[in-house]
């Protein structure tokens, strides 16, 4: 199953503690959106999943500074708006991402 799995929406389940590191074994996962719970650490970088396309964790309580996600040749959509998190913006944000693409990204709080 977790080869196979490619879309994971868990989103309004009043989920806590933080993101299990057994997400990283869905290596084709191409979407993951778990907005609108209560998840809490830092926010994972999911380096395994090169696939990824669109992460959604808003409306979280994820702390800590923002990942570069400089992997994640694919990843097009980020949306971690409120959440706590704090300090800049990494330098290598999405660096893999070809200059072309369009990209969205909501940092908003």
């Amino acid at each position: 199953l977790g080869r196979s799995l490619v879309d994971v929406d868990i989103r309004f389940n009043n989920l806590d503690g933080p993101i299990p590191p057994e997400i990283s074994s869905l290596v084709n996962l191409e979407t993951f959106t778990c907005s609108h719970n209560a998840f809490t650490g830092t926010v994972p970088e999911l380096t395994a999943i090169r696939t990824l396309t669109t992460l959604r964790m808003s409306d979280n309580r994820f702390t800590g500074t923002l990942p570069s996600f400089s992997k994640h040749p694919l990843l097009k959509s980020i949306d971690l708006s409120e959440n706590g998190l704090v300090g800049p913006i990494p330098g290598t944000l999405l660096s893999s991402v070809a200059e072309s693409e369009e990209v969205y990204l909501d940092l908003s709080s």
